[in-house]
């Protein structure tokens, strides 16, 4: 979905991820929810972006990849794992103990 045609149905990229690395991820996951038949409602789409804006934008974009890279319908918190993987600048930080408490 383009950012014009999010904007008439009401939707706006929150400002702390409208960055051209987010924006590229963004669309790359509503094209996988399209391949996998999997339709997002204008609230759902503001729920989704809202909660990857409360991660921020380096752990928004972990999220969204480690639920493409899963097959997965929704978002979620990444994974310990994950955030080793995919930004191994976060190790050491405290995101680990984060997660696992929570």
């Amino acid at each position: 979905m383009s950012a014009k045609k999010m904007e008439k149905i009401g939707v706006e990229i929150p400002e702390k991820l409208n960055r051209p690395e987010f924006l590229q991820l963004w669309e790359e996951w509503l094209e996988y929810r399209r391949g996998q038949k999997m339709t997002c409602s204008p609230i759902c789409l503001k729920k989704q972006l809202n909660f990857l804006s409360l991660l921020g934008m380096e752990l928004a974009i972990i999220s969204i990849n480690q639920s493409i890279i899963n097959g997965w319908q929704g978002l979620f918190p990444p994974k310990p794992d994950y955030v080793r993987v995919l930004r191994p600048q976060y190790e050491g930080i405290g995101i680990e103990e984060r997660y696992r408490k929570g």
